[in-house]
């Protein structure tokens, strides 16, 4: 005779979270001008992977010049080192925002250099409500 053993509560399959991908490049960017960015997301938790790179005829000027703009609400900028050949993958930028029911941004802080090229990814998951 065999005993059945089972898990207590309902059996039920863990929710598989789905990221939203996109990427977007812009050269000599204004200020404010968007450099990737979301659709509206509905309100939740996310976790935010930042990947970016400014390549090209870079200044001083270009160094951290970049900083999310979520539902509308700008934050600080993001700490990103640009480089004139960059080659590799960027260290992502890992952040937990909620997102309010709006878009998630990367826009340039202030206008980038003239042959600057700004290159963004961003990797968003919601994790919770």
């Amino acid at each position: 005779m065999g005993i059945d053993i089972q898990p207590p509560g309902p059996s039920i399959e863990p929710a598989v979270a789905v990221s939203t991908i996109v990427f977007g490049t812009v050269t000599a960017p204004g200020v404010s001008t968007t450099i990737v960015g979301t659709a509206a997301l509905p309100d939740a938790l996310y976790r935010i992977d930042v990947y970016v790179v400014v390549t090209g005829t870079v200044t001083v000027a270009d160094n951290n010049n970049v900083k999310f703009v979520i539902n509308g609400s700008g934050t600080a900028a993001l700490a990103v080192q640009a480089e004139a050949a960059f080659s590799g993958t960027p260290t992502p930028i890992t952040v937990y925002k909620r997102s309010g029911g709006g878009t998630i941004l990367l826009v340039a802080v202030a206008a980038g250099g003239a042959a600057a090229v700004y290159s963004g990814t961003l990797i968003v998951t919601e994790v919770g409500q």
